[in-house]
């Protein structure tokens, strides 16, 4: 009589193996377009309220030191005594920069704590930007800094280094392109504040980014799904 053959598997998994498995964070589909939603409708709230103060505080196209003020253009680094990467208090920037930095949470290792972290954070907001290994944040951060000699920076002249999160795309982008700095303001519009700015939404949630800084070859993808694709090697899609 012939025994039966008992299949043995040719390699079992040790059971720490297993454990460190079954520990890896996972991002579903429906959490991810979740957060998507959620900074897309943070930021064009940001937008709506920036054309709302420009049309409140411009003379002849040129804004006024109350429209610096509200937006806090020129602010960043001034949020706080315990840190450097904070806009000012109550401005639009700094708003914005405090949704988008509890979205992140949402991701796997989006907020960046923990001295394991793999990621160093998503890169959408200004403190996970001083730490994401994000290409597409980093590639921002190359981007001012090269074409411009002028990457984050804080009021009293501190560079922020590494990458470049939403709000301080945002401030750098209205200050180069359309609204200067408060000490040197320039004329501008509500159409191309609402063009440039929605650039800047592109290349925060986009597979397709628009804007110079996609032009010049320092971004593929936006902050977002560029955290996705890399952060592919450290948490479980689905």
């Amino acid at each position: 009589m012939k025994s039966k053959h008992k299949f043995v598997p040719s390699q079992v998994v040790p059971m720490e193996e297993r454990t460190l498995l079954s520990s890896i964070p996972t991002l579903n589909l429906t959490t991810y377009n979740a957060v998507v939603h959620a900074v897309t409708r943070d930021i064009q709230v940001f937008e709506n309220n920036v054309i709302t103060a420009f049309d409140k505080d411009n003379v002849d196209g040129v804004p006024t030191a109350a429209f610096f003020t509200t937006v806090g253009i020129g602010t960043l680094g001034t949020g706080s005594t315990s840190n450097n990467w904070t806009y000012g208090s109550g401005t639009l920037l700094a708003g914005l920069d405090a949704q988008l930095g509890a979205l992140e949470f949402k991701l796997p290792w989006g907020g960046g704590l923990g001295a394991k972290n793999p990621t160093g954070g998503s890169g959408l907001s200004n403190k996970t930007a001083l730490t994401t290994s994000n290409l597409q944040s980093r590639g921002l951060w190359d981007y001012f800094n090269t074409e411009f000699g002028a990457p984050p920076t804080t009021a009293s002249g501190v560079v922020l280094t590494n990458g470049v999160s939403v709000a301080e795309d945002m401030e750098l982008t209205l200050e180069i392109f359309d609204v200067g700095a408060p000490a040197a303001p320039l004329a501008t519009t509500a159409t191309a504040l609402f063009s440039d700015m929605n650039a800047v939404l592109t290349q925060a949630v986009s597979t397709h980014p628009t804007g110079d800084p996609v032009f010049t070859g320092f971004m593929t993808l936006g902050i977002l799904p560029g955290y996705v694709e890399a952060g592919a090697r450290h948490f479980k899609l689905k």
